[in-house]
């Protein structure tokens, strides 16, 4: 095959394996989600990183902001860890991308201001990424979310 001379069927099956944060559209430490426990440990990691973004890392948070950047994105990772990134060129269109353009308000806002808009923006894409996975749960995972609720 030509691809093979140059590397690519490599590179391909690399990426065909490596497991992709469905999320962020970046490479994740995390298998698919396949229970409704998965979906919720996966919420909290993400949102307990974001939590210590906007609190306990605020200042350095507020660096990686850069208003001279191109727009970026607060991720919470499914592993704890938070990033500010632009987001990833080559996503499904279905997946749930939070808010763009963090870096570019920073400093026209009152720091308070700022904080609480990116909470509630954060607060949404959390929200999204939970529906996300929970949407993609087969039968019996649904039945017994429903069984649990009674």
């Amino acid at each position: 095959m030509a691809g093979e001379e140059f590397g690519l069927a490599a590179a391909a099956a690399a990426a065909a394996s490596a497991t992709v944060d469905a999320a962020s559209g970046r490479s994740s430490r995390v298998s698919a989600l396949r229970s409704v426990e998965d979906i919720f440990s996966d919420f909290r990691a993400r949102r307990s990183a974001i939590v210590r973004a906007l609190t306990e890392d605020l200042e350095k948070f507020a660096a990686l902001c850069n208003p001279d950047l191109d727009c970026l994105c607060l991720y919470g990772n499914s592993d704890g860890t938070w990033e500010v990134a632009p987001p990833p060129e080559m996503v499904p269109p279905e997946l749930p991308e939070p808010a763009l353009g963090i870096n570019f308000s920073r400093d026209t806002m009152y720091r308070s201001d700022w904080v609480a808009l990116l909470s509630v923006f954060s607060d949404s894409w959390l929200l999204a990424v939970a529906f996300f996975h929970g949407a993609r749960l087969d039968r019996d995972d649904r039945q017994r979310r429903i069984l649990n609720l009674y």
